[in-house]
């Protein structure tokens, strides 16, 4: 079809008259303001498109760390829980045991190499 034909594909997709065709081409000033009334609204949607695609990623990283959150509690508490145990659940060393177990989840997310959420979110390059 490319070829052959000469129609403008670009045009085709956006549904824009072909030169020759009624309505097609710039033949008067309506049609030529017709035209960038269409420019003007592709771009405008290509904005939209644009802010809602960053929206939904500032969502999916606060997501992220919101998980990332629960499962750091959730291994803190297991290893209170089992630090509480050795202690014999004294209810004197609660704090120190959760604080203990804060400290070695931290150390062991330093050997895993895992890093802590940027607080300002994700960067643009």
């Amino acid at each position: 079809m490319l070829g052959s034909d000469k129609r403008d594909p670009y045009a085709q997709r956006v549904n824009w008259p072909q030169p020759g065709e009624p309505g097609g081409g710039a033949e008067s000033a309506n049609d030529s303001g017709r035209m960038e009334m269409e420019t003007v609204d592709l771009y405008t949607a290509a904005i939209a498109e644009e802010e809602r695609a960053a929206a939904l990623a500032e969502e999916a990283y606060a997501a992220g760390i919101a998980a990332r959150a629960g499962e750091r509690h959730r291994r803190i508490a297991a290893a209170a829980y089992r630090i509480a145990q050795r202690n014999g659940f004294s209810s004197e060393t609660a704090l120190d045991d959760w604080l203990a177990a804060e400290r070695e989840v931290r150390a062991q997310e330093g050997e895993e190499g895992v890093a802590a959420p940027d607080p300002a979110g994700p960067q643009d390059h």
